[in-house]
């Protein structure tokens, strides 16, 4: 019994050192550059709430870079840096984290996958926990959509990288597959 919480702490750090690496490659690789300010608060940070104060606190709009109402309620609002250069409007997922660290939060962390956000690059990470990989995704995929409460087309321009570790299944470790709705989504091909 003991065991199991020290893989789970060995699964965490190995989950926050991919993540580290990853999001370090992304940033050198592909950003280049600044990172665009939240909407109206002039941060850097690209994880800002709708009204610039840290995020938790209370806010004062609720609309995202288009001006569009979000229904999401003012204070609630995250806004995270897509793949475009646009800041997508998202649920507050860091007022109940089940685990942070300097650099991550893990939003999830269920018998079927686990969800972590890394602050850095602005990406999330689902990882495949659960045998039944189709079943799985798809509980991740849209437990993602509702916890951010965004369309599958807004999840589809941010950072979102969806991996199978080898304990699970060795065919299908090594690889990003992505969202299945989104263009750059890979099917699972058993061999």
């Amino acid at each position: 019994m003991e065991e199991e919480p020290k893989n789970k702490a060995l699964l965490y750090i190995f989950l926050v050192l991919l993540l580290a690496i990853g999001g370090s490659f992304l940033y050198w690789y592909f950003l280049q550059g600044p990172v665009t300010p939240g909407p109206g608060n002039g941060s850097t940070d690209g994880l800002t709430s709708s009204s610039g104060t840290l995020p938790g606190t209370s806010g004062s709009t609720s609309t995202g870079t288009t001006g569009v109402p979000n229904p999401i309620p003012a204070g609630e609002v995250l806004y995270i840096k897509a793949l475009t250069g646009e800041s997508v409007p998202v649920r507050d997922f860091t007022k109940n984290p089940i685990a942070t660290t300097e650099t991550g939060v893990v939003i999830v962390d269920s018998s079927d996958y686990i969800l972590m956000h890394y602050v850095p690059d602005q990406s999330f990470l689902i990882t495949i926990i659960n045998e039944d990989v189709e079943y799985a995704r798809q509980k991740a995929e849209s437990d993602l959509l509702s916890i951010l409460g965004i369309s599958k087309a807004q999840a589809c321009i941010l950072r979102v990288s969806l991996t199978i570790p080898r304990a699970v299944s060795e065919t299908l470790s090594g690889q990003d597959y992505h969202l299945s709705f989104c263009p750059d989504g890979k099917p699972f091909f058993r061999f």
